[in-house]
């Protein structure tokens, strides 16, 4: 397409710099960075596009046993709408469920007002990953709000088109990856 025509496909390498503490001195470090963009398009079938790329630039190198991790961040911002989540809340909530790190999400919404359903989803998110039977999983609660629901349906979409493919053995699904939501 031209340029600024939508849908756009780019791709990138080159070097990268990252800001980095260590031991009370900052520090700046490079490192190479390769992606692949495309801007205009949120369809699955664009989504399974650039997986697709990176599935097969991972073959091409050589790699053959590895596991691309699919989150949708949408899910999170789900719950998050479900249970009428200030920001500020939502954020460090965020920051605990992709770390991992079950202490800290229970006593981050031990302080909240809210149902012990909305609790538990947040709760089981920090465990929500695997194949695509967690999909199904996650869409058995009935409670779960629209936004939430159609989050999990588009990864399923996405992930019926890899299967098309025969690239499903290289994905799998964590519903708790959710860096960077904005």
């Amino acid at each position: 397409p031209n340029a600024g025509e939508l849908p756009m496909r780019l791709s990138y390498l080159g070097s990268a710099f990252r800001n980095e503490e260590n031991f009370s001195q900052a520090r700046q470090r490079e490192f190479t960075q390769v992606g692949v963009e495309l801007i205009g398009d949120n369809s699955p079938k664009a989504d399974a596009e650039v997986i697709q790329v990176a599935i097969e630039a991972l073959l091409k190198s050589g790699i053959k046993n590895f596991q691309i991790d699919l989150g949708q961040v949408e899910f999170f911002k789900g719950l998050v709408e479900q249970a009428r989540l200030p920001e500020s809340v939502s954020d460090i909530l965020r920051e605990h469920i992709n770390d991992k790190d079950f202490i800290a999400v229970q006593s981050v919404l031990d302080e909240l007002d809210i149902t012990d359903g909305i609790k538990d989803r947040f709760i089981n998110l920090s465990t929500m990953f695997g194949g695509v039977e967690i999909l199904d999983k996650a869409l058995e609660d009935r409670d779960l709000n629209q936004r939430s629901k159609k989050a999990l349906n588009n990864l399923k979409e996405v992930y019926s088109i890899l299967v098309e493919k025969k690239l499903e053995k290289y994905v799998s699904f964590d519903l708790g990856m959710v860096q960077n939501i904005d």
